[in-house]
């Protein structure tokens, strides 16, 4: 395979989400580097790539309590064709 000429096939819309009545984006995981994505050890930290600067600042300036977080992993993941459960029944469960 030449990955030099190699091109994505589907492309999703973006995921977006509204907290504390901002909208803000998180990034289409097959465009996080790979070498990010191999430093993960919990499926938590996976947000340390996922978030874009604007959603972890509205991320830590709202409350968001562990069960709307879990729902907007899901929905994240969901959206962009992964198996939610392979996350387990969520990050703070």
């Amino acid at each position: 395979v030449n990955l030099d000429e190699l091109e994505r096939g589907e492309v999703f819309e973006k995921f977006s989400f509204v907290l504390g009545g901002q909208r803000v984006e998180m990034l289409d995981p097959a465009e996080i580097d790979f070498k990010d994505l191999m430093t993960i050890e919990h499926p938590a930290n996976f947000l340390k790539y996922a978030l874009t600067p604007e959603a972890k600042k509205v991320l830590s300036d709202n409350k968001l309590e562990g069960w709307k977080f879990n729902q907007l992993i899901k929905d994240y993941m969901t959206h962009y064709g992964l198996d939610p459960e392979r996350a387990g029944k969520g990050f703070l469960s």
